[in-house]
């Protein structure tokens, strides 16, 4: 009926609100991927933390993290949010990524979101073998 559609487009916007979706519409190589968490840091100042390797991959490749922080005196959780354990798992990393933008960019606007965020520290590790990751996207895959 004409009430799903209406809630249907409702909820899309309240998706998209503060994401910047149309980065969303493909799914990027594992530099996109650097970048992205890069300029999330590069946004979010106040609340991120880039942290270009946390280790190396096989092939040598830096396994890159974000971190979330907001320093409020409640801290007293932290959680670990890590995907692309797999290598053809390509929406692991998009899903990791979209749902750490939509934290790190409500945090000043969203009550609930600030909650959650004031509560712990999130370390954000969205892709832990890049070399699959990469070579699944370069390489025959299995259809």
């Amino acid at each position: 009926s004409d009430d799903v559609k209406v809630r249907i487009d409702e909820e899309e916007r309240t998706i998209k609100k503060g994401v910047q979706a149309s980065w969303y519409d493909v799914y990027h190589n594992y530099t996109d991927i650097v970048t992205r968490l890069r300029d999330l840091a590069t946004s979010f100042p106040a609340i991120c933390t880039f942290i270009p390797s946390i280790g190396k991959s096989v092939e040598n490749r830096d396994i890159p993290a974000l971190v979330i922080n907001t320093k409020a005196p409640t801290i007293d959780k932290h959680f670990l949010f890590q995907s692309g354990q797999h290598a053809r798992e390509w929406i692991a990393p998009a899903t990791t990524l979209y749902i750490t933008e939509l934290l790190v960019s409500r945090y000043a606007t969203d009550d609930r979101v600030k909650r959650i965020l004031d509560r712990m520290t999130i370390d954000v590790v969205p892709m832990v073998n890049p070399d699959g990751y990469s070579f699944s996207r370069t390489n025959t895959k299995l259809l």
